[in-house]
Order: C-alpha cells, then structure tokens, then sequence
C-alpha cells in the first residue's frame, strides 16, 4: 500500500517534470517569437517613413512643399486607415 503510494506520487513528479520542460520550450518559442514581430515591426515602420519620405521627394518636384507634404500626410493616414480597418475585421 505504501509502496503504491509513493510510485504514484513518483510517477506525478516525473509528470509535472515534464511538463515544466515542455512549458519551457514552449515559452522560449513565444519568446523568440515576439522578438522576431518586434524586429519585423521596426524594419516596417522604417520602410514606410522611407516610403514616404520618396513620395515627398518625389511631389516636391512638381508642386510646393506644403502641397507636397499634405499629400503625403494624407496617402500615409490612408494606409494606416486602412490597416487599422483590416486588423478589426480580422479580430472580429
């Protein structure tokens, strides 16, 4: 009886060892993961300013700056706009 007592109480340690090793990997992926989106997400962020940073150049030739940057502004508030509509539909 004692003996059977004490197995099982070996064999719900050595269960809860693995799963402690299997929560481990699994954080460490997420981990990895997230750092990976955060990466991603800088590199997109510098990509649109460059984008837009272009498409101000590009307006500057043909009209004033302040046009220009109007312009800019409003292509880049539409993206955005558009984005955020696209990630409430999607989380919806």
């Amino acid at each position: 009886m004692l003996r059977a007592l004490v197995e099982y109480i070996i064999a719900g340690v050595d269960y809860f060892e693995a799963e402690a090793r299997a929560l481990r990997r699994g954080v460490m992926r997420l981990g990895l993961g997230l750092m990976l989106l955060l990466a991603a997400g800088l590199l997109l962020v510098g990509g649109i300013g460059l984008l837009a940073a272009g498409l101000y150049l590009l307006l500057a030739i043909y009209l004033p700056p302040y046009a220009a940057a109007g312009i800019d502004g409003a292509v880049v508030l539409v993206l955005a706009g558009a984005l955020i509509w696209r990630a409430r539909a999607v989380t919806d």
